[in-house]
């Protein structure tokens, strides 16, 4: 889930009029280089039917919209960085998600253990009536809105 995501925001960057390269790549440490990290918070739709195909379906539309528009958000901020400093923006060399402090640890706490979300329907059992027979129903909920954090370094065109 989590990698076709990156992939999905790396192709959203190509829609952006800034040239992005085929490959990622490091900048040297003497290059100069604009960075910018962007935030969004995008709520999950609550699909009509509760499943766990669905509310996984709204996840990942979710986690694909903020990934993009959190792009969007570090991509005008590095432009606004680029106008105010009175420099050009090059190529994107790298795209780095999540992670960036207190952010990144908050949203590690979504994950369980085995990198995935714990499951979004669940059986729950009770006793009712006065003979005490055991009903089953499955209860499924649907998750907080999803967060995405990136970071953008372009390099600075050369005048």
């Amino acid at each position: 889930m989590a990698r076709w995501s990156i992939v999905l925001a790396f192709l959203a960057l190509l829609a952006f009029p800034v040239a992005a390269p085929a490959q990622v790549a490091t900048a040297p440490s003497d290059q100069r280089t604009v960075s910018a990290s962007g935030v969004a918070r995008v709520a999950v739709k609550e699909p009509r039917k509760l499943t766990e195909a669905t509310i996984q379906a709204a996840v990942d539309a979710a986690d694909r919209a903020a990934e993009a528009k959190a792009i969007r958000v570090a991509s005008v901020r590095a432009a606004n960085y680029a106008a105010n400093t009175g420099v050009t923006l090059g190529p994107l060399l790298t795209v780095d998600e999540g992670d960036f402090g207190i952010f990144g640890s908050l949203l590690a706490l979504e994950e369980n253990e085995e990198g995935g979300f714990a499951p979004f329907c669940e059986r729950r059992e009770r006793r009712v009536g006065p003979r005490r027979r055991l009903v089953t129903r499955t209860v499924c909920t649907v998750p907080e809105p999803r967060t995405a954090i990136v970071r953008l370094t372009y390099a600075i065109a050369p005048v």
